[in-house]
């Protein structure tokens, strides 16, 4: 995946949270903030090929199959909404985009 040029951070210090950073002796704890990927608002994403999830499949594996690398693993999983392996079971229809790279160039944006 790649590295996000406008990562945020903040503080996780709010009332709700009070007992539990209590009882870990903490006062606040540090995180990373969700990153929103305005590249991708409106964007047409044209599908290259509909793939059905099979029990050995693996992200990975097909981008290795219809790309010739594992890079674009994330891209697949982002575009189903489904980012790791785990999100998808026997039978899901995945959508592969034909053009991975533009997600990417709209991702890093």
């Amino acid at each position: 995946m790649p590295k996000y040029t406008r990562e945020e951070r903040g503080l996780l210090n709010s009332d709700i949270y009070f007992d539990i950073l209590e009882r870990k002796g903490r006062k606040f704890l540090k995180i990373r903030r969700t990153v929103v990927f305005s590249g991708l608002q409106g964007m047409e994403i044209d599908i290259f090929k509909e793939h059905v999830w099979a029990r050995e499949d693996k992200l990975h594996k097909l981008s290795l199959r219809f790309y010739g690398s594992t890079r674009y693993w994330w891209v697949i999983g982002l575009l189903n909404k489904k980012p790791t392996d785990g999100h998808y079971k026997v039978g899901d229809v995945v959508y592969i985009p034909k053009k991975p790279s533009l997600i990417e160039g709209a991702v890093r944006q």
